[in-house]
This record gives structure tokens, C-alpha cells and sequence, in this order.
């Protein structure tokens, strides 16, 4: 069996845009300079917003990167609670 090899290929940095759902307080969407945690945002709104915000980021992958049978994974980081992520 040959040795699992994890090889770092990109970090996805840059912003993100954080989307509410309309009518709880919170914007119906707002731009983040990085991921982080709506709980560090300045707004109170979007700070104690209690319910589910979504996470979008459009990125490029090459073709090379689904060559060889190897696999991505995708490393969110700590999440705070529960996580359901789509990939188009």
C-alpha cells in the first residue's frame, strides 16, 4: 500500500461574501476581506445573528489539479458549529 502524500496545492485567501437570510436583522449579504467568523464582524446585526449564513467564494481549478487519481480536500479550518458545503 504506497504512502498517503498530502500536497498543500493552493490557500484559498481573499474575500468572501457572507449571505443572511432576509427579515432576522442581519444584512441580506455583506463582503468579508478573509473567512472569519460572522462573531468577529463590528455589526451587532451580523455578530449575534442567530440562524444559518452562507459562505461563497468562486475559485478557478485548473484541470491539473483533478490529474492522477488523487483527491482534494478542503480544510475550513475550526467551524463553529455545523457545516454543509457545496461544490459546484
Amino acid at each position: 500500500v504506497p504512502a498517503i502524500v498530502e500536497t498543500p496545492i493552493t490557500t484559498l485567501s481573499g474575500p468572501w461574501t457572507l449571505g443572511f437570510p432576509t427579515g432576522p436583522g442581519a444584512p441580506a449579504e455583506m463582503a468579508l476581506p478573509a473567512l472569519t467568523s460572522w462573531t468577529d464582524s463590528t455589526s451587532t446585526a451580523v455578530r449575534y445573528f442567530s440562524g444559518t449564513g452562507t459562505y461563497r467564494k468562486t475559485i478557478d481549478a485548473p484541470a491539473a489539479w483533478f490529474r492522477g487519481g488523487g483527491r482534494l480536500l478542503l480544510d475550513l479550518g475550526a467551524v463553529g458549529n455545523v457545516a454543509d458545503v457545496w461544490i459546484n
